[in-house]
């Protein structure tokens, strides 16, 4: 009889066989042991170390996703970048490029130059209107000015419901 298919058919765990060297294994017991890396790292040396093939009490890839609360994918996934890659690659994410930066360090230099300065007349801080009415008259090019931006580089305060941009003495 023909049985369903199933989502983790897709994922053949028996195609990746891990082979740990000596070395490899003391580099990843000794990576748990000292705890100073990220909890993904060390779940994935986890995984390598127990479905190294070279162990004498081997455990089932279903044993080890449970153990190590993981799915099977991500217990194929570890097998299959260090078969390809290596241990590092099985270990560590490559480096992701991120978003760009919102403001440019020309708009921040202005931004902190005006809000170090003297308020307007009649103000005793900078709010976050001023600083955008100013930044706009001086013809600055602001696309994004917000304040999780500001407050992400400790230059906001807060006080009541009103942000106020605060200069930071160094």
């Amino acid at each position: 009889m023909h049985r369903p298919f199933s989502f983790y058919d897709v994922f053949k765990v028996d195609n990746y066989h891990v082979y740990l060297t000596k070395e490899n294994r003391q580099e990843l017991e000794s990576l748990i042991r000292s705890g100073e890396s990220s909890a993904r790292t060390q779940t994935r040396a986890r995984i390598l170390l127990l479905t190294d093939e070279n162990q004498k009490k081997k455990k089932r890839t279903e044993e080890i996703a449970s153990v190590l609360l993981c799915s099977l994918p991500t217990i194929t996934a570890i097998r299959r970048k260090f078969v390809e890659g290596g241990l590092e690659k099985a270990l560590y994410d490559k480096a992701r490029p991120g978003a760009t930066p919102k403001i440019t360090g020309e708009v921040e230099a202005q931004l902190t130059l005006l809000a170090c300065s003297a308020p307007p007349e009649g103000r005793s801080r900078w709010t976050l209107q001023l600083l955008a009415d100013k930044l706009i008259e001086q013809n600055c090019y602001v696309t994004c000015l917000t304040m999780n931006i500001l407050r992400q580089k400790n230059c906001m305060g807060h006080r009541q419901s009103q942000y106020t941009f605060a200069c930071m003495s160094v």
